[in-house]
């Protein structure tokens, strides 16, 4: 919920501009999330491309790298007797069908991880449509439970903070957005 409150507190400011201009909270809500499911898009088709030649590459190179080091099946060979490898390989091959409830229920907690972490990004995405539509509203029905003498010290504060919260989150991303370009580029 937090996170989701930081991403709010980033892009408020540019709804409310719009909000000032004439332009519904809906497009602009609307805009900004085209505008990130873009960036996510972009940047998706940016790194995946050369990750997938690099690890191509590296499944063609193998035998390439594996010659450059001397390595031949000989040597194998040797290391296997010195090592007792083939003992060992026989050992663990026996503990297999012991250790396979405890592969099925870690596969079974990690697809729900999976699962989990992927409702969790979409409820994520939700509440930040809805908050930043509804800010407003939100904001009176807070307010409504502070007693008037304080409502506008808290409407302030609690203004300001969301204010800086937000400034910090854009000064984040323009660090992470810089850093990026300049790795990129050297």
């Amino acid at each position: 919920l937090f996170i989701v409150l930081i991403i709010v507190a980033s892009f408020s400011p540019l709804v409310d501009w719009g909000q000032k201009h004439k332009i519904p909270r809906l497009l602009s809500t609307i805009v900004i999330f085209i505008f990130l499911f873009g960036i996510i898009f972009l940047l998706g088709y940016l790194i995946v491309p050369p990750l997938v030649n690099q690890v191509i590459d590296l499944a063609n190179n193998i035998p390439k790298y594996a010659s450059q080091h001397n390595f031949s099946f000989e040597s194998v060979k040797n290391y296997t007797i010195q090592t007792n490898l083939i003992d060992t390989i026989k050992s663990n091959v026996g503990n297999i069908s012991k250790n396979l409830s405890s592969a099925s229920s870690t596969i079974f907690a990690a697809l729900a991880a999976a699962f989990g972490g992927i409702a969790s990004f979409i409820i994520a995405l939700a509440l930040t449509f809805y908050l930043l539509l509804t800010k407003n509203e939100i904001t009176e029905g807070i307010l409504s439970y502070i007693p008037k003498r304080r409502k506008e010290l808290v409407k302030r504060v609690g203004g300001e903070i969301l204010l800086k919260l937000g400034a910090w989150a854009r000064g984040q991303f323009l660090l992470c957005l810089t850093i990026g370009l300049v790795i990129g580029v050297a």
